[in-house]
């Protein structure tokens, strides 16, 4: 009986051994594992691989618990990834204005990653998938007419996620011309009374289209603001 009891203490030493001894590897394509003699070569993008502390593959449903990817470094070490993903939004730029409401969503990132985004100006919206697994892509997206703000989330292999926004305002409607001194057919008398009188123009909203107004083209003006020419 004691015997039997050293047995099945040795046996869950070594089990408790094995297990703690594991560790979960990411490879990139013609990355192996052990690096100095392949017994595994990854032939995709991103391969996961279970192994021994000597990179030696294993038995994977011992890394089910493994608190992260290891990456392999130049030396063939590695060490766990905890560090999120950097987003870069290339398009459209921060607080851009735009005459249409098709706009180009450019988004890059420092290393492999699912990409999503969201309208951040909706509390009950939820992310939508921009692209997998990629350093980059656009797509052409229809925006609703006025404020937009985006929310961009990427998320590597190992869980961790990075996150950045972009603000800018779709104005597809041209101003519209809501009042103009002097009234029209309105008669004025005298040179001198003529020189003194200079014709405004009440906008309504122009932001992407100040070619409407000539003399405004070379200044923003703010909602129903007042404007000589």
């Amino acid at each position: 009986m004691k015997k039997i009891m050293i047995v099945s203490f040795l046996f869950m030493f070594l089990f408790a051994f094995s297990v703690s001894a594991v560790r979960l590897i990411c490879l990139t394509e013609g990355q192996g594992v052990p690096p100095d003699n392949p017994r595994y070569v990854c032939d995709h993008t991103l391969c996961q691989v279970c192994t021994t502390d000597s990179y030696f593959p294993t038995n994977p449903t011992l890394c089910a618990d493994a608190p992260g990817c290891t990456y392999l470094n130049s030396t063939g070490g590695g060490g766990i990834d905890l560090e999120p993903p950097v987003p870069v939004i290339n398009s459209p730029p921060m607080d851009s204005i735009h005459s249409e409401s098709l706009i180009l969503l450019g988004v890059s990132v420092n290393e492999l990653a699912d990409i999503f985004y969201k309208d951040n100006l909706d509390d009950r919206a939820s992310f939508v998938r921009l692209c997998q697994n990629s350093l980059g892509c656009g797509k052409n997206i229809r925006f609703h007419e006025g404020f937009n703000s985006l929310l961009v989330k990427a998320r590597d292999h190992s869980g961790n996620e990075g996150f950045t926004m972009v603000n800018f305002t779709v104005d597809t409607k041209p101003p519209r011309i809501k009042e103009t001194l002097p009234e029209q057919d309105e008669y004025v008398q005298g040179s001198q009374e003529m020189e003194r009188i200079r014709t405004r123009i009440r906008l309504n909203y122009p932001i992407a289209h100040p070619e409407m107004i000539k003399s405004a083209q070379k200044s923003w003006m703010s909602p129903r603001s007042m404007v000589s020419c």
